[in-house]
């Protein structure tokens, strides 16, 4: 229980190589075969890739103008194909507002800023 606690906290602040380090670390894997096991914790890996690029843009948006699509896929270790398919699955289903531009190679974020009450809270977490 307590690494699934610690994996979700780290795949909350879309650390991704922490929270997949964590699942590995699991001492239940030691019960399945080599060869399930890699092939499993290398799928549940791209899974977390996945889910802390989610992560990621939901919770730090408001905070980008724009992200280069090199930067988002080295960020979370995706190629650029699937960092592409992600993103794009995202504002497909207007989980996230923002739009590609194909010019610059960029996510260009939609979102709005923090409001001032936004701002300070935020100041103010950080300071605790």
């Amino acid at each position: 229980r307590d690494f699934a606690v610690t994996a979700a906290m780290q795949l909350e602040a879309a650390d991704w190589r922490a929270c997949a380090d964590t699942v590995r670390s699991m001492p239940a894997w030691r019960r399945f075969p080599a060869a399930q096991r890699d092939s499993a914790l290398d799928a549940i890996q791209r899974e977390i890739q996945s889910a802390a690029l989610t992560t990621f843009l939901h919770r730090f948006s408001a905070h980008y103008d724009s992200l280069s699509h090199d930067h988002i896929a080295t960020m979370f270790g995706l190629s650029r194909q699937d960092a592409y398919a992600a993103v794009s699955r995202l504002i497909l289903h207007r989980k996230i507002p923002a739009s590609w531009d194909q010019g610059s190679d960029t996510v260009v974020l939609h979102g709005s800023h923090p409001t001032l009450l936004q701002s300070r809270a935020i100041e103010f977490s950080g300071r605790v």
